[in-house]
């Protein structure tokens, strides 16, 4: 995936993805976005490469949105749950 900037014409960013992608969706700052693929979804930060936070569902993704990126960011990835018990940092559907 690349990312450019218009006005200047030039490239800003650069990542390549695992997979093709469902679809990709950005916060509202523009520093983070979100990759959705079949059966999960990565958190990417513009910074770095690698991803912030993998999040991986039993069942086919069908949309996502994204409500509060810092709650999402603090997603336990070991325990499955979220650190702060909230459950309306992403809503997902599935088929």
């Amino acid at each position: 995936m690349k990312i450019w900037d218009l006005t200047e014409g030039k490239q800003v960013f650069s990542n390549n993805l695992k997979d093709q992608p469902e679809s990709i969706l950005w916060d509202s700052e523009g520093d983070h976005f979100l990759v959705r693929y079949v059966k999960s979804i990565e958190v990417f930060s513009t910074s770095q490469d690698d991803p912030v936070n993998t999040i991986s569902f039993g069942a086919r993704l069908s949309g996502m949105t994204l409500i509060d990126k810092d709650l999402l960011m603090d997603y336990d990835k070991e325990e499955g749950k979220e650190e702060s018990k909230r459950d309306d940092a992403l809503v997902v559907s599935s088929n």
